[in-house]
This record gives C-alpha cells, sequence and structure tokens, in this order.
C-alpha cells in the first residue's frame, strides 16, 4: 500500500477535525516509543504486519501479505509506547517473530507489527497485526505454493494445491489461542514456526503474530501470523506488501484558560476536574483537552461579593456556561465586590463634625455613604470652637482618637461632644492701684474698672476681698460680692456705682467665677489691685 492509500485509510477512521495529528512510525528493525502528548487520553493505532519472503519466483509461490489492526486505545499523558514494525521476510524470518526459512530460498515468515503498554514482554501487546507467512516453490502445472496471509483475528492458511506433495506439508494460520501447524515447525506465541530444514526444496517460514504461523516443509508455504486487539478492533487480512508501518493518530489538546476581574473576588471551577481558579492566583487555572471536549464552567463568588457574569469563549449570563473546546479559549468571570453603609450620628451639648478616609462622610453634611464590602474605613472627629470631643460608640469604636471600622456589615458610629465650660480670658483693674475720689458728698474711686475677658457669654461672680494675708492663708474680709452677666469677648465694669461706700484704704483681691446657660463653671480667676490711703 502506498503512503498516500496509508494516510487517506487513516484520515477515514476518525472525525474531520483541524487538530488532529498522525505520527507514522516505518520500519528500523528495533524497538520504537511514542510518549504520549500532555492532554491527550485516546489515540487510533493503525498496524500493517509485513509480508512474507517469497522463496524463488512469485510464479511458483507468492509470499502472504501482512494483515491490518486498528484500534482507538484509552493512553495517559506522558506515557511511553512501545512500538514494533514488522520486516519483510527473506533469506531470515522477518523482524519481530517471522519465522526462518530453510537455507534454500528467502522464504522467510513477515514479522508482526505491534504496540506494547506497561511494559515490553509478549503479554504487554494490546494490539497486533500478522505478518505473511513465506512461500514455498511449487512448479507443477497449474499450481502455487502461496505463503498463508497474515491476519486478522486468524492468519491465512498457505493454500495446498495438492500437486506439491502433502497437504500436510503447507503451514496453518495462527488463531488466538495457538500458533498454526504444518510440515516445518508450530508457530508459537508471537513466533512464526521455522520451514523444515535441509532438501533441496524452497519452503516458507510462519509468519509472525500474536500467535505464529506454521512454517512449511517440501516445497509449501507457511501459515500466517494472527492479529490480536480489544473489542472493536477493526482486522483486515492480507492487505499490506513489503515491511509493516504504523500511524498513531490523535486530537492535540487545546488549553481552556479560566481567569477572573473586577474588583471583587470569586473563585471558577470546571466539570471534568482540572480547574480550581480563585481570585489572585494563577494555579489551577488552565486545562487541557481534546478538540470537541465540553467543559463546563462555574463561578462562586466570595462572601461580600458578587457574580456579576462571563465574558469569553462564548460565555454570557450568571450560570454556568459550557465550552466548546474548538480552539484554545479563554473564559473570564467578573466579581464586584458588594457595598456596606457606614452612617454616623453626632451626640452631647457640644457640635463638631466627622469626616472619613477614604472619602464619603463629611458629617456635618454628608452623615451616612456606602464603601465596598471589607473597606476600612478611618473616621476622624474635630470638634467647634467651645466644644470637646469626648467619646465614640458603636462600630466597635471607642476612646477620644481616630477609628477605624472595617466593613464585613453595615455599622453606625455615634460621635459624642461636649459644650466646653466658660473660660475667664483675662481679670483685671485698671489701674491697679489708685487714691479714694475726695469728693465728700459720694465717694468713688478715681477712674477704675475692672476688666473682663470671656469665651462665652456667662453669669460671672465676683468676690472682693479686703487685706488678704500673702502667707498666712488669711483670705481676708469680704468687701463686696456682685454678679454680672456678661457676654464673650472683653467687658468693663467701672468701680463708680459699683460700691455703695468708699473702699477703704488697702489691698484686695477680686476672686471671679462664671457660669454658662449649661450650668458649666468655669475655674477661678483672680486679680489684685491696692486703694491708697
Amino acid at each position: 500500500m502506498s503512503s498516500a492509500a496509508l494516510a487517506l485509510a487513516v484520515a477515514l477512521l476518525l472525525p474531520a477535525t483541524a487538530g488532529a495529528t498522525t505520527d507514522t512510525y516505518d520500519y528500523t528493525g528495533d524497538v520504537q516509543s511514542w510518549v504520549v502528548p500532555a492532554g491527550v487520553t485516546s489515540a487510533t493505532f493503525d498496524l500493517y504486519g509485513a509480508e512474507g519472503g517469497t522463496a524463488y519466483d512469485s510464479s511458483y509461490g507468492a509470499a502472504g501479505l501482512g494483515g491490518r489492526a486498528t484500534a482507538t486505545l484509552a493512553v495517559t499523558p506522558g506515557e511511553t509506547i512501545e512500538i514494533r514494525v514488522g520486516g519483510q521476510g527473506g533469506a531470515s524470518g522477518g523482524y519481530n517473530g517471522g519465522g526462518a526459512p530453510n537455507t534454500n530460498g528467502p522464504g522467510g515468515g513477515g514479522g508482526a507489527t505491534d504496540i506494547r503498554q506497561g511494559g515490553g514482554a509478549l503479554a504487554d501487546r494490546t494490539l497486533v497485526a500478522g505478518g505473511g507467512g513465506g512461500s514455498g516453490a511449487c512448479s507443477g502445472p497449474g499450481t502455487k505454493s502461496d505463503g498463508g496471509a497474515g491476519g486478522g483475528l486468524v492468519g491465512g492458511d498457505a493454500p495446498n494445491t495438492g500437486a506439491c506433495f502433502s497437504a500436510a506439508d503447507a503451514g496453518l494460520g495462527g488463531t488466538q489461542s495457538s500458533g498454526g501447524t504444518g510440515g516445518g515447525s508450530a508457530g508459537t506465541l508471537g513466533q512464526g514456526g521455522a520451514a523444515a530444514p535441509g532438501g533441496v526444496y524452497y519452503r516458507g517460514g510462519g509468519g509472525g503474530g500474536y500467535y505464529g504461523g506454521g512454517g512449511a516443509s517440501y516445497n509449501q508455504g507457511a501459515g500466517g501470523g494472527s492479529g490480536y486487539g480489544p473489542s472493536g478492533t477493526t482486522f483486515e487480512t492480507g492487505v499490506r506488501s513489503g515491511n509493516g508501518a504504523v500511524t498513531v493518530t490523535y486530537l492535540q489538546p487545546l488549553t481552556l484558560t479560566a481567569a477572573t476581574s473586577g474588583n471583587g473576588s470569586g473563585s471558577v471551577t470546571s466539570t471534568p476536574s482540572g480547574i480550581d481558579c480563585h481570585s489572585g492566583s494563577s494555579s489551577d487555572c488552565t486545562k487541557s483537552a481534546i478538540e470537541g471536549s465540553d467543559i463546563t464552567l462555574q463561578a462562586s463568588a466570595d462572601a461580600g461579593s458578587t457574580f456579576t457574569g462571563w465574558s469569553g469563549g462564548g460565555c454570557s449570563g450568571t450560570g454556568s456556561c459550557v465550552v466548546t473546546l474548538d480552539a484554545a479559549k479563554t473564559v473570564t468571570a467578573d466579581f464586584t465586590l458588594q457595598k456596606r453603609g457606614l452612617s454616623v450620628t453626632r451626640s452631647g451639648s457640644g457640635t463638631g463634625t466627622v469626616t472619613s478616609t477614604p472619602a464619603g462622610i463629611d458629617c456635618g453634611t454628608t452623615c451616612a455613604a456606602d464603601f465596598d464590602y471589607g473597606t476600612e474605613v478611618t473616621l476622624q472627629p474635630s470638634a467647634d470652637a467651645g466644644s470637646t470631643f469626648t467619646s465614640w460608640s458603636g462600630g466597635g469604636c471607642s476612646g477620644t482618637g481616630s477609628c477605624t471600622v472595617k466593613l464585613d456589615a453595615a455599622a453606625s458610629v455615634d460621635a459624642a461632644f461636649a459644650d466646653d465650660p466658660p473660660v475667664i480670658t483675662s481679670l483685671r483693674v485698671t489701674p491697679s492701684s489708685f487714691s479714694p475720689d475726695p469728693t465728700p458728698v459720694k465717694p468713688k474711686q478715681l477712674g477704675a474698672t475692672l476688666e473682663v475677658g470671656l469665651s462665652e457669654k456667662a453669669q460671672v461672680r465676683f468676690r472682693v476681698r479686703r487685706n488678704p494675708a500673702r502667707k498666712s492663708g488669711n483670705p481676708g474680709s469680704t468687701a463686696r460680692v456682685f454678679t454680672r452677666e456678661l457676654e464673650q469677648g472683653e467687658s468693663s465694669i467701672p468701680f463708680s456705682g459699683t460700691f455703695r461706700k468708699t473702699l477703704k484704704p488697702g489691698r484686695y483681691q477680686v476672686i471671679a467665677r462664671a457660669t454658662d446657660s449649661a450650668g458649666q463653671r468655669s475655674k477661678r480667676a483672680r486679680t489684685k489691685f491696692r486703694v491708697k490711703g
């Protein structure tokens, strides 16, 4: 069979797919091997056994042609499969089990062609095409001593015309359970029988096979070897001339790649298994399969994320997606972070604002915002003038500094502000030393005023003491107590009209304390002045 015819025959066994690859193995006389590529799980093996040898001339007896065995077998990526291509018979038996002829002519049996999985022993053969039997040379009128054809489940028997000695001298084909018999040696497992030795006759050796064909005696042809294969194997008997051959045809694996996108996270898995791809990782994100394979992808969002849809590979929507591998494809699953709400309230007698990082809350005016799930939001309080930030509550916040809230769920935080107590910012008597007014009718102090500074509007109580002791701790006598409601800022209280009697000469101290509308009191403030005698 020509190379073109062989290629056509192989092509007809497989579906028409662009990804099919065929590796061809010709006769070398030695063991060859095929390493299964990644992603390949089945291959079609097409085996041809070798032709036997012609002992003298084909007009006296033609050699048996080799058989054919074709099967699709399961294989494992990375597996090494041994290949033995049978050699044509000649002066010796063909490579891989061809039986030897007698020394008078080149009628050796053709070698079998086989593949072996799991080892190199005869028991490891998974597919065999039988070799043809060698011919004899019968010169009687109208007679020929052809060799038997290679099998097939059963090797062909050498045809016996009856003109060239006894029918028992011709070789029989091997079967599935035993070698063929004949006038020479019987065939055995994997080996064709040898021709009977000696004499002046041309006689053939049995073809190699699962079981070899029987060797011949006198001028007879030998039997062909049997083929072998699993259920579903296609066998043909007597179709190959010359050496044997092997083709291995398989679909090139294609790659499906899963990817993720978006600000969320999740995973993509496949059926059949192979892809288990999570956001942020590139491991387990590809799967190889033969062309035409259907792979189902399923997306699963992590907590706080939502699967929003597929893109690429013909996928769309938010359900599972079936990808048909007619080419290498990439499918992307988009995940989006869910939003979580954060709200801020303010409480207390004071005032202030709360802002956030990242931006979104400025309370003040905007006291609620949505943030991506898991975002860490830092809240910063800022008290207005006259107020103090006193505490947080809610959202896991406490203390008086900034607070960070991780938004695994919606949260609400309260910021408490307190009104500051009033502050007496200044207190003095101007001038600080003066003489009484000498006017006898209505005594009053000459040009003296009490000047007071306040942080806010408040009631101020003044106590004036005369001659307080400097060291003994004697507070002195109270000369006057009075209260004034004063505005924020600076105020002046003239001594004229303040006191209904003339201050006597001496040293004085003014003690002031303010109380605001909320009842908060300031710290005491003091100042001194002197009335000259």
